[in-house]
């Protein structure tokens, strides 16, 4: 994932959580984004809704109290965001 301007940012699929060991809560998209000039780590996991439909449900941190295992890995290509 590139550098981000300030009021944006990027995510990618969270490839550790393919791993057989991964926690089911960890995210299934990470990332990063520069919001009013403070960076912030991105989480997101893929929700389904009630009628079927697919949302994502996103939190953020901001990276100077972010841990080391929050940072985000893999990118994800367009087909495998939902």
């Amino acid at each position: 994932m590139g550098d981000n301007r300030n009021n944006s940012g990027s995510m990618g699929k969270n490839e550790s959580k393919n791993n057989p060991a991964a926690n089911p809560n960890w995210p299934d998209f990470k990332g990063k984004a520069v919001v009013g000039g403070v960076s912030y780590w991105i989480s997101g996991w893929v929700k389904k809704g009630d009628d079927g439909s697919k949302w994502m449900s996103l939190s953020f941190k901001e990276k100077d109290s972010a841990t080391a295992g929050d940072v985000p890995s893999g990118e994800a290509k367009a087909e495998d965001l939902f």
